[in-house]
C-alpha cells in the first residue's frame, strides 16, 4: 500500500497593501479599473446609464481598501440643499468629501425631491471615485435636446469684440 501524499501545491496569498491614507486608497482603487454597470435604461434618450444602484455596487470595491462611502446632506443659508458623497479611509482617518447641489424647483413635492437626491447622490459618489460616466439622463435637465432625441451642446456665444481688452 502508497501511503504518500499527493504533492499538492497551495495557492498562493494575493499580497495586501495596506494603503496610509485615502489618496492611496482611492489610487488602487482606480488601478483596479472599476466601472459601473450602465444597464439602466432611459427610454427618453433611448439609452442606458449607471443607476445609483449600480454605481454604489462599484464603490463597494473600495471597501478592501479601507474606503468607507457615504452622504451627508446640507440646507445652505439660501434654502438649496447640498448632497455630499464622502469617502473616508477608515484605518487613517482621512476622507474627501464632493458637495453637489440638489436642485429642485419645489421641495415641498416629495416624488421629485427624492428623485433630485437620488440624481445628486449618483453623480456625487461618480466624481469622488473617478467611475467612467456617460452623461444620459442628465440631458433631459440640462433642457438641451433636439428632436431626434441626442444632446446638442451649447454653442459659445461669440462677440465681435474679440476675446482680448
Amino acid at each position: 500500500m502508497n501511503d504518500k501524499k499527493p504533492n499538492i501545491t497551495q495557492p498562493k496569498k494575493q499580497q495586501t497593501i495596506a494603503p496610509k491614507n485615502i489618496d492611496e486608497a482611492m489610487l488602487l482603487f482606480q488601478q483596479d479599473n472599476i466601472t459601473a454597470t450602465k444597464s439602466t435604461k432611459n427610454p427618453f434618450f433611448k439609452s442606458t446609464y449607471a443607476s445609483l444602484e449600480e454605481v454604489m455596487k462599484a464603490c463597494d470595491h473600495g471597501n478592501k481598501y479601507g474606503i468607507l462611502y457615504g452622504y451627508q446632506s446640507r440646507v445652505t443659508e439660501t434654502g438649496n440643499l447640498i448632497i455630499i458623497a464622502t469617502a473616508t479611509h477608515v484605518p487613517s482617518g482621512t476622507s474627501k468629501e464632493l458637495p453637489v447641489p440638489c436642485l429642485v424647483p419645489n421641495l415641498h413635492d416629495p416624488q421629485k425631491l427624492g428623485s433630485a437626491i437620488t440624481y445628486a447622490k449618483r453623480y456625487a459618489l461618480q466624481a469622488l471615485f473617478a467611475l467612467p460616466s456617460e452623461d444620459d439622463d442628465g440631458n433631459k435637465a440640462s433642457g438641451i435636446t433636439v428632436p431626434t432625441g441626442k444632446v446638442q451642446p451649447k454653442q459659445p456665444q461669440s462677440s465681435n469684440k474679440g476675446d482680448f481688452a
